[in-house]
């Protein structure tokens, strides 16, 4: 499955440089347009500053987390953001991560067309 998301405003927080950098290429081949920060603190800042069609987090990242990005996304702002969920061990359940406001959550390992999947999913449901 190949998807085209032209146009689509994406702001990604990932903290591992590689994955990082090919989630990114990947997603400028089918047409998106990405914002990237490596912790939740920096992505909320980039967040704050710009409009996103979703907000892709990992969990797991060093100073500020994607759980606390999540919060600080759903408590401080009207947007209502799709915000979609990675991580490769979390202390939170799908379930969970769902109950405190995310719209989708992907587990490591993933390929990317589990991700662009992923991402087309949570963006038709809202």
């Amino acid at each position: 499955m190949s998807l085209t998301l032209d146009g689509i405003n994406i702001l990604l927080a990932e903290d591992e440089i590689l994955l990082r950098e090919l989630l990114v290429a990947h997603l400028e081949m089918r047409g998106a347009h990405i914002e990237c920060a490596s912790n939740g603190a920096d992505a909320f800042e980039i967040f704050k500053s710009k409009s996103f069609d979703i907000v892709v987090t990992d969990i797991r990242m060093p100073g500020q987390d994607g759980i606390a990005l999540l919060r600080r996304i759903r408590e401080n702002h009207l947007k209502v953001t799709p915000v979609l969920m990675i991580s490769g061990y979390s202390d939170y359940s799908e379930e969970q991560l769902k109950k405190l406001g995310a719209n989708g959550v992907l587990f490591k390992p993933f390929g990317v067309q589990e991700f662009e999947k992923s991402i087309a999913d949570v963006l038709m449901k809202n």
